[in-house]
């Protein structure tokens, strides 16, 4: 790369994180709550969860706390906190003692559940027993998150690849922004353009079996949710020429106005470990910069209420 190119990328680098910092932030109740989510796992969702909550935490300042919804346990908190950190009480009963009001939105409470990671808060599952995980009901879901939204700025959750689940929809109906997490391959876009645009109450098949979609979700309630998403395409692992699959791509910036954001491929996302901000490629930080300067640019909404 020549000097010119990396001064280039250096002089981008500075305005995507003065454009993270700038965007005002509405007082509650409308703390942003920022669902991740994907229909599809392997996608690089835990990834975008992890690396655009730790951005808008660090460049912000203000409280931002990732939470793992997701089933599969593990995969959020292998990411993000160090091996050797003992487990913390698992999100799953944070969810229940909110339900039943016996929890306070003050961090001298809430601290059991924690995991600190610079300045994000972390909330996982990773000691949970799958069953208690699997049994969580959206109204103890929803009770959690709107207790972090007392206690924070910040709410990022990242969800399971169910579309019709009864937790993927509570996240939903209480998010300011939504961040669909998909790939660079074709069965990852087509399986999300369906998603989304049933999301959008103008259900589509792409793919030669048609999906039979529940009205809870095709009634157009998240039609706004998907008209600003921001879109975050990672690099497919068969290595798909992108060039090949623009027809989807430009799908996603015909129907979304939040942003569509490739994220390329970085050799320090691919080992399974801690992700470290500093170790990113610049181009791979620059993408995720532009995927957290995007969420941030809605901070300034209101609350959102859908039911």
């Amino acid at each position: 790369m020549t000097s010119r190119a990396q001064k280039a990328l250096l002089a981008r680098e500075r305005q995507l994180v003065a454009e993270v910092r700038a965007p005002a932030l509405a007082a509650f109740p409308g703390s942003a709550h920022v669902p991740i989510w994907c229909p599809k796992g392997g996608t690089g969702k835990t990834t975008t969860a992890v690396i655009v909550s730790q951005l808008i935490a660090e460049l912000r300042g203000e409280i931002t706390v990732l939470v793992d919804a997701n089933s599969s346990m593990e995969s959020l908190r292998q990411r993000v906190v160090p091996l050797n950190q003992p487990y913390r009480d698992t999100f799953v009963r944070f969810c229940e003692l909110a339900g039943g009001e016996q929890l306070a939105p003050e961090w001298s409470a809430l601290a059991p559940f924690v995991d600190m990671v610079g300045r994000l808060r972390v909330m996982t599952n990773a000691a949970a027993d799958p069953v208690d995980v699997e049994r969580l009901h959206p109204d103890a879901f929803g009770a959690g998150i709107e207790l972090l939204r007392r206690a924070a700025q910040i709410v990022v959750s990242n969800l399971g690849t169910s579309v019709a689940s009864p937790i993927t929809q509570a996240a939903l109906r209480s998010a300011t922004t939504m961040v669909i997490a998909t790939e660079m391959s074709q069965d990852a876009l087509e399986l999300t353009i369906e998603a989304v645009s049933a999301y959008a109450g103008e259900p589509m098949n792409v793919a030669k079996e048609p999906r039979d979609w529940p009205d809870s979700i095709t009634d157009g309630r998240f039609k706004d949710l998907v008209e600003n998403a921001v879109v975050v395409i990672s690099p497919a692992r068969d290595g798909r020429n992108p060039a090949d699959l623009e027809g989807y791509v430009n799908w996603f910036r015909s129907v979304t106005k939040g942003g569509v954001i490739i994220v390329p491929r970085d050799s320090h996302l691919l080992k399974a470990n801690v992700i470290h901000l500093d170790a990113l490629e610049l181009p791979t930080k620059l993408a995720f910069l532009e995927v957290a300067a995007a969420v941030a640019t809605q901070f300034r909404n209101g609350p959102n209420e859908r039911r």
